[in-house]
């Protein structure tokens, strides 16, 4: 013989005898649905616009970059940038002949020191080189003084 669990027969039962049910939804859960209705509209359109005016934006983009090929001399560039190395430092030993590699570098290429960020350390100093914004990033790392 099998066993119903005793839930299960509650559930049976209510469902048998009840003729209807009474329940209050709220406006939360209306603004809920529009609002969820609302993004995937929007969403829906951007995506839209988007397809159909990739083609135009990128034949923009190819006209935008050629242009630029043909203005710039330089085709390739290296950057190298050492955290914490003193430019005069720097200077002063390629100019002993202690940096040999650095020397030829310098001739055969370009050696400018650059300016620093404020405050004058590694975060902040490669977000502003990495993203070309002095200080407009944001990045401000305080002592835990709150300084």
């Amino acid at each position: 013989m099998m066993k119903f669990p005793i839930s299960v027969l509650i559930f049976i039962l209510i469902t048998i005898t009840e003729t209807s049910a009474h329940a209050y939804i709220g406006p939360g859960a209306g603004f809920a649905v529009m609002s969820s209705f609302l993004v995937l509209l929007v969403t829906s359109f951007l995506a839209l616009v988007t397809l159909l005016t990739w083609p135009f934006r990128a034949i923009l983009l190819y006209f935008k970059r050629r242009k630029i090929r043909k203005r710039s001399q330089v085709r390739r560039a290296v950057v190298i940038g050492l955290d914490g190395l003193d430019p005069v430092l720097t200077q002063e030993f390629m100019d002993k002949g202690n940096l040999p590699n650095f020397l030829s570098l310098k001739k055969e290429g370009c050696f400018t020191p650059l300016r620093t960020t404020t405050p004058p350390i590694s975060p902040v100093a490669w977000s502003s080189f990495s993203t070309g914004l002095y200080g407009r990033h944001e990045l401000f790392l305080h002592d835990s003084s709150g300084h």
